[in-house]
């Protein structure tokens, strides 16, 4: 897997990663911090923002309906019928259902905040929340949340690990590494300039597949290059004791795969991760090439 490092806007995180869980989407009220309902306000400001610049755009500024537009936001979090001003506001209620989603601000947000610091916004109100500080709150809230969600992963996968480790067939490295041999290859093994050709499953320890070649190259193995910073740490430790042909079980702990990053809506910070890897081929001295 190729790591790919991504500069978004926090309220482009707060929007875009979601989760797939039938849980709820939002806190009551009486549950959230205030922290929570500044950044839920804050978040609102944002898209009011946003909206702000469709209405001085010529071709929208006489038919965007502000009454119409808050309805249609409420309206698609409810999965009504849109059009118009209305539909307008359906696409903004999915950037808001996308945040109440989010691995990482799950239960931390008000939708009803949301829209009122959208609606203050938009109609010029009085705002508990100043324009100029709607970044910096929004950014304070979600670095905390991602904190405490980091913690949380970490201590799930550690607690995972340790059962793993327990299992005689299990090798553990200095690193933290763990891995289970399922099939040994043969010959030599890959080593850092390598170009290397891998089938692979990634998954998390519950067990959802957040990656595949199979997925997502038709079942082909991928070629990748063996550079340090090109794979996650735990790949690039891995691929140098496999052999051609071999097939191992990774047990990767957050420190050797993303970190406290949250990679899209799949992988949450301070996940461990688990791959099922076969070292197809490699070519020496090709990662370059």
């Amino acid at each position: 897997m190729k790591k790919v490092l991504l500069i978004i806007s926090v309220f482009a995180i707060f929007s875009s990663c979601k989760d797939t869980a039938n849980s709820g989407t939002q806190s009551t009220d009486a549950a959230l911090t205030a922290e929570g309902k500044d950044a839920s306000y804050a978040f609102g400001i944002n898209l009011g923002q946003q909206v702000e610049s469709l209405q001085n755009n010529p071709q929208m500024s006489d038919s965007l309906i502000l009454s119409d537009f808050e309805k249609g936001v409420y309206a698609y979090l409810k999965n009504p019928e849109r059009e118009n001003s209305y539909a307008i506001g359906v696409s903004f209620g999915q950037q808001v259902k996308g945040a109440l989603e989010n691995e990482v601000l799950k239960g931390g947000l008000s939708k009803d905040e949301i829209i009122k610091g959208l609606m203050d916004y938009l109609n010029k109100k009085e705002m508990r929340v100043p324009v100029d500080s709607v970044q910096s709150k929004m950014n304070a809230f979600y670095q905390s949340r991602l904190t405490a969600s980091a913690e949380g992963k970490k201590k799930e996968g550690a607690e995972y690990l340790a059962k793993v480790k327990q299992e005689k067939d299990v090798n553990t490295t200095p690193s933290g590494l763990a891995y289970k041999v399922i099939q040994e290859g043969e010959g030599e093994s890959p080593t850092i300039g390598d170009l290397v050709k891998v089938k692979y499953t990634g998954k998390t320890v519950a067990g959802k597949v957040f990656d595949s070649t199979e997925k997502n190259n038709g079942g082909e193995a991928i070629e990748l290059p063996l550079q340090e910073g090109a794979l996650i740490e735990g790949w690039t430790e891995a691929l140098q004791f496999m052999k051609k042909g071999g097939k191992y079980e990774l047990y990767i702990p957050s420190d050797l795969g993303y970190g406290d990053r949250q990679m899209g809506g799949d992988i949450a910070p301070g996940e461990t991760l688990i791959f099922d890897m076969e070292l197809v081929d490699f070519k020496k001295g090709e990662a370059q090439q």
